[in-house]
């Protein structure tokens, strides 16, 4: 349960942090669909965005939304037969989860919530009952984020 909590204090830090400052605010919520505005409304440069959008054949992007604001400001598909049951489509993100949480820990860190060099143990109570472990003790935030934690882990096994 303070795993769940910690993950959606996490979540909250990146939705504040993104947040607009100043009269901007979102007015909405989306339910069934985003509310679209013009780039160029939300501050962005529609060169940039065409740029990137050129550059996307150079990778194996299929999707980028961007939001502001609460605003659909950006849509791109690569392949039109992604929008047709996306939600039913399974996509590997892979180790783009590593940079989403470093921008999340940083914003926390940020906000004074806590300290790369603070231990991981701090957050998880429950390891008081477990057996002693250097390794574990020691682990700090910095570490989780460096990937330098010691701990083998077969990527290409599970």
């Amino acid at each position: 349960m303070k795993r769940l909590i910690f993950v959606i204090f996490i979540v909250l830090l990146l939705i504040n942090g993104c947040a607009e400052k100043g009269p901007a605010k979102m007015s909405y919520w989306p339910t069934e669909q985003w509310q679209e505005a013009t780039a160029v409304s939300q501050g962005f440069d529609v060169e940039l965005l065409e740029e990137m959008e050129a550059d996307t054949d150079n990778y194996r992007i299929t999707n980028i939304m961007i939001v502001r604001n609460g605003f659909k400001v950006y849509h791109y598909f690569q392949h039109e037969d992604y929008m047709l049951g996306a939600y039913d489509n399974i996509v590997p993100i892979y180790s783009i989860t590593k940079s989403v949480i470093s921008a999340l820990t940083g914003i926390a860190v940020d906000q004074g919530y806590f300290e790369l060099d603070q231990p991981v143990s701090e957050f998880f109570p429950e390891w008081d009952n477990l057996a002693p472990d250097e390794r574990r003790d020691s682990m700090t935030i910095r570490h989780l984020l460096e990937l330098t934690t010691g701990w083998d882990w077969p990527e290409f096994t599970t």
